[in-house]
């Protein structure tokens, strides 16, 4: 989960689990994730990523990693999702952009952002870019384009062959703010 509330003096974000938001700043730009669930499950989650998508082998070797990251969710030294428990909000990563200095912003689950993470497919700068001029479909079909590439995963090692994909994607007219 990502979220991003813009006010007249700033913005307030909070990044839980598996989301990132880019924010395109005047002091440049920022990238923000919670990173926690992709540092638990090593074993288990590079087990996964060596073993062909499609195969009864990756099957089981994503149970195995699904049952380790359930044991770690939602559970202090593991990571939190937003669902039933309501103390996950407590523990998500969050901060400010003081003052009118935030131009743009993209909210993306995991499955959109794998054009720059994991594939490297396109910078974050590029990434902007290319929803400023072509919005978050064009986005969403490169992600699909690539994952159709390399449907084992053998090129881009990842637990699935295909994942969620949501794009929002946010220019600030600086026109539109209200001066003081």
């Amino acid at each position: 989960m990502v979220l991003l509330r813009v006010r007249d003096d700033g913005a307030d974000y909070l990044a839980l689990a598996d989301a990132v938001l880019v924010l395109d700043t005047a002091d440049g730009l920022q990238v923000i994730s919670d990173e926690r669930v992709n540092q638990l499950a090593g074993k288990e989650r590079a087990a996964a990523n060596r073993v062909p998508a499609g195969s009864a082998l990756k099957l089981r070797r994503r149970a195995q990693l699904t049952r380790a990251l359930r044991r770690a969710r939602n559970r202090p030294g593991g990571y939190w999702v937003a669902a039933a428990d309501p103390q996950a909000a407590s523990q998500a990563v969050t901060g400010m952009v003081q003052g009118r200095s935030l131009r743009r912003a993209v909210l993306l689950s995991d499955g959109a952002s794998r054009l720059v993470d994991p594939f490297e497919l396109a910078t974050w700068e590029e990434l902007l870019e290319l929803l400023e001029e072509s919005g978050p479909d064009e986005l969403l079909r490169q992600v699909r384009a690539a994952e159709a590439v390399d449907p084992e995963g053998r090129q881009w090692p990842r637990t699935k062959r295909s994942d969620d994909a949501t794009a929002v994607y946010l220019a600030l007219d600086e026109a539109a703010t209200p001066q003081p």
